[in-house]
């Protein structure tokens, strides 16, 4: 506690006559019960002194009587002149009777009317500001934060409870351990004059430390507050009123708040007035491109979406579809789809197209539609294809171009007989017609499905839409042949 702050409080306090009590503008329950009990306290000490509060004071401190203390406004500070020229008068007395104080004015060789006089307002009648919980100028009620000359002419004096730092006039009395300003107040009550508290006083100040307190039940209670607040209550402040009416503003505050429904929802409250309209916002105007942009556009090459990607769903469908083809009587691949449609592959007896013969075609794509094909190639020999699968060895009777075990045999060479043997470049000719029969004419032409294989749907492969050229057929190089060997017989 700062004590040299608190004595030079207190003396400019007991010095002055004339004294201003105000609060900040939006003052706590503790600011306003210690400005009316402060004001009671010097006024009964012989003190001019008034409350000012310009702002709405809570229901709460009504039992306080709140109207009898504080003023709105600061004109009762100011005195009120009365001007006359001199000349015209020659005595000033006034007298009191009853509630009413007459001035009389006795002219000097002349009449006097109501002409004669000028009436003004004089300056502020005030020596000291206390300002009770305000930590700066600039939040003192509006009242007085109106009235600058007020400010200027007379001290100012802050008292501050707790730990907020003040700054707001030349004295700031700040106490740290004090729980409210009621206390302070209260703490300095006998300096001003002895047995100054009355019951008035004393409930106004013990309902500050109990709003503060929380009616003795937080951090801010302490043995001094106990020790201060039973010294008031000796004094006759009225606890019970004091408990009831801080009660009730509890009670009453949670009805302001949405109840919960039935589910346990709360529902915001609507106003009586409607749902205001949405506001409409105007169409945006189209833009006129100018001739050049225009051409740029013409000109631009033109950005062509892909086709979308298979989506989890479609990818099932066709699995699905393709866990459905099933094997007919004949060993065919059939499809539901097929079955349906009436569109059944061909059997193994029936005529073949063309192409037949020709190599297995990739899917066909057109445009962003793709179309799945059966395996379209038979197998030109017997014999069970697999991946394992390596060719057979020929009889070499049979097969022309194959040579067979060395014989002593007159006349044969290279394994053949001499009906056997023949020409290199007929065996070159046959190789060359061999290669372009195989090769395919047209190969995106699609094929029927095969029978009696194991055909299976190729998957769908992503073409461009645009199809190449069939390449040429290959043109082999002549092989190599070596000179035919010696006969028998015959001279090298």
């Amino acid at each position: 506690m700062d004590t040299t702050s608190k004595t030079q409080a207190i003396d400019r306090l007991k010095s002055a006559q004339n004294i201003l009590i105000t609060v900040s503008s939006n003052p706590s329950v503790d600011q306003l019960s210690a400005a009316i009990g402060a004001a009671l306290l010097l006024s009964k000490a012989g003190k001019h002194a008034t409350a000012v509060f310009s702002g709405q004071v809570p229901s709460t401190i009504e039992f306080l009587k709140p109207e009898e203390t504080f003023e709105k406004n600061t004109d009762s500070l100011r005195d009120f002149i009365i001007s006359l020229d001199k000349s015209k008068a020659d005595k000033l007395r006034y007298k009191v009777e009853d509630n009413v104080v007459k001035i009389f004015i006795t002219p000097y060789k002349t009449s006097l009317s109501s002409a004669d006089l000028i009436f003004s307002d004089g300056d502020f009648n005030v020596d000291v500001v206390l300002a009770l919980g305000v930590d700066k100028k600039e939040h003192l009620d509006n009242a007085v934060m109106s009235q600058s000359r007020i400010l200027h002419d007379a001290a100012v004096i802050g008292f501050m409870a707790g730990k907020l730092p003040i700054d707001t006039g030349s004295i700031n009395w700040q106490s740290e351990k004090s729980s409210s300003l009621s206390e302070m107040m209260a703490g300095i009550a006998d300096s001003f004059g002895a047995d100054l508290l009355d019951s008035q006083i004393a409930t106004a100040f013990l309902t500050g430390i109990v709003a503060e307190t929380e009616r003795f039940s937080n951090e801010k209670t302490t043995p001094q507050v106990m020790s201060t607040s039973a010294l008031l209550m000796n004094a006759g402040a009225n606890q019970q009123l004091i408990s009831t009416e801080l009660s009730e503003e509890d009670e009453q505050a949670p009805t302001d708040l949405p109840k919960p429904d039935e589910e346990g929802l709360l529902a915001l409250p609507k106003e009586e007035t409607g749902v205001q309209p949405p506001v409409q916002m105007p169409a945006p105007q189209p833009v006129q491109a100018t001739p050049q942009q225009q051409q740029q556009q013409q000109t631009a090459p033109q950005f062509v979406m892909p086709p979308p990607m298979q989506s989890e769903a479609q990818a099932l469908q066709e699995k699905n579809r393709l866990d459905q083809i099933n094997i007919d009587e004949q060993g065919n691949f059939v499809s539901a789809e097929d079955q349906a449609s009436g569109d059944v592959p061909l059997t193994t007896g029936q005529n073949m197209p063309e192409h037949h013969d020709k190599t297995i075609q990739p899917p066909v794509h057109q445009g962003a539609e793709t179309f799945s094909k059966y395996v379209e190639q038979a197998p030109m020999s017997g014999g069970t294809l697999t991946a394992n699968t390596v060719p057979e060895a020929l009889d070499p009777s049979t097969d022309p171009l194959a040579g067979s075990l060395p014989s002593t045999e007159p006349g044969i060479v290279g394994g053949l007989r001499p009906e056997q043997q023949m020409n290199p470049d007929a065996a070159r000719q046959a190789v060359l017609d061999a290669v372009n029969a195989a090769t395919p004419q047209q190969p995106n032409q699609p094929l029927p499905p095969l029978q009696n294989i194991g055909a299976q749907i190729l998957d769908e492969i992503p073409h461009p839409q645009t199809q190449e050229a069939s390449p040429p057929p290959l043109q082999m190089a002549p092989p190599i042949v070596p000179p035919p060997l010696p006969l028998p017989n015959q001279q090298v």
